[in-house]
């Protein structure tokens, strides 16, 4: 649970304090490896200076530790990656065994729909064990299931595109809507058999934002642009609270997902928040 006092003086904090002080991993204070995230590289370290993005996640500072845990464990320094996570509310309990297991499971199974840059999140045998728990993906995107409950998912892979200023561009296209509902199918599918349904967390960020513009796939299957990258350098998401499987976690789903394209002053395609 965040210190109170931390997040009070957030704004006047060092982020990097501020991020320690609030209970990574659920320390305390004191948390011995403080020194250590001063050394963490500049991109890294960026995400934790950015000031809406820790603004956003201050009372869920984990989603911040482990944004930055991930891109450095995978050395994905200053790469633009869409990322979305899910982790239980703090008053959330259950046996985290059986959650383990069935989330391999989720995993192995993965979306119906698999036609896309990262494969409907679709494990196979291709699970294996991760840091915090069980991983699968391949090259320009992941899915990990953490031992405590959380859910991480990312993709790095963006195509390119044409613009008027330029050559060409990296691109987040309008279909990585998709991504959205994909996640929140299988962590439902991981949760399912808990009763009752669990309560959690979710976010997203769009991590390098400044670096991609938004471009629309046609009828045709061409990649057209569409609008310029972004002004700021990350774009997080608000942490939305849902029960797993109810209303407002379809609801919530919906909010993320309309956001990507929102940000870029466009619609969401039609179809693609649809839970499959």
């Amino acid at each position: 649970m965040a210190n109170p006092q931390a997040q009070s003086t957030f704004r006047d904090a060092d982020p990097i304090e501020w991020l320690a002080a609030s209970g990574y991993g659920g320390a305390s204070s004191s948390w011995p490896l403080q020194a250590e995230l001063k050394g963490l590289p500049m991109a890294a370290r960026g995400l934790l200076q950015d000031d809406l993005l820790m603004l956003r996640l201050r009372e869920q500072p984990e989603f911040a530790a482990r944004l930055v845990e991930f891109i450095n464990l995978r050395q994905l320094e200053g790469k633009p990656m869409l990322v979305l996570q899910a982790r239980p509310t703090s008053d959330t309990s259950f046996d985290v065994a059986a959650v383990e297991r069935s989330a391999q499971a989720a995993m192995r199974q993965g979306c119906k729909n698999t036609r896309n840059e990262w494969d409907g999140f679709f494990a196979g045998s291709q699970l294996r064990p991760c840091f915090q728990g069980w991983e699968t993906g391949r090259l320009g995107w992941a899915f990990e299931a953490h031992r405590d409950g959380h859910f991480f998912a990312a993709i790095w892979t963006f195509p390119q595109v044409e613009v008027p200023s330029k050559k060409a561009a990296i691109a987040v296209a309008n279909v990585y809507a998709v991504m959205f509902p994909q996640f929140f199918e299988v962590v439902a599918l991981a949760l399912e058999d808990l009763d009752p349904p669990p309560m959690y967390c979710i976010t997203a960020t769009l991590v390098g934002a400044d670096n991609l513009v938004y471009a629309e796939v046609t009828s045709s299957g061409r990649l057209v642009h569409k609008a310029p990258a972004l002004a700021p350098q990350n774009l997080q998401w608000p942490v939305f609270e849902a029960q797993v499987g109810g209303m407002s976690w379809t609801s919530s789903m919906i909010a993320l997902a309309k956001g990507l394209a929102g940000a870029y002053g466009q619609q969401t395609p039609r179809g693609a928040i649809d839970l499959a």
